[in-house]
């Protein structure tokens, strides 16, 4: 297991403009975008085709086509679960008199933080879209102003 903070994939580095200071770090075989991601995969429940269908636009390229699969099928598997718990209850109790958390509730718990997990790595959560910070472009000063005007 690698130590220390993940690394930034490559289009992040491109839009914060850290990708100058190290050039030689670049992995030349990283994978260039070769279009859009296209139908959803027939082996897709009919909910996570539609989350498919509703959310491509949105994500990436073909590349991330297996990380978006997997962020479909959470979704799907959580309004599943949700589905669950609304109709028979977040808890139970059990023989014993204990008060238990239903285990629908637990894939539900357990999905939403994967689905929030993947669509922070591509920044898709506001949290994450705080972190990117793609540099500005140079504002001109007044004095540039007067110099295009033909004036020293």
């Amino acid at each position: 297991m690698p130590r220390g903070p993940k690394k930034t994939p490559a289009a992040l580095r491109i839009v914060k403009g850290t990708n100058k200071n190290d050039p030689g770090r670049e992995n030349p075989d990283t994978p260039l975008p070769v279009g859009e991601l296209g139908e959803p995969p027939d082996h897709l429940s009919d909910c996570a085709k539609e989350l498919w269908l509703e959310m491509a636009p949105y994500w990436g390229e073909v590349y991330h086509r297996h990380q978006f699969e997997d962020l479909c099928t959470a979704r799907a598997d959580m309004e599943h679960f949700y589905a669950i718990c609304e109709d028979e209850g977040w808890f139970y109790v059990s023989d014993k008199g204990n008060k238990l958390r239903h285990p629908a509730a637990i894939q539900f718990e357990s999905n939403r933080a994967f689905a929030n997990r993947v669509a922070s790595e591509f920044g898709l959560n506001p949290t994450a879209k705080n972190k990117i910070h793609a540099p500005k472009p140079a504002r001109p000063s007044p004095a540039d102003k007067f110099r295009s005007k033909g004036r020293t």
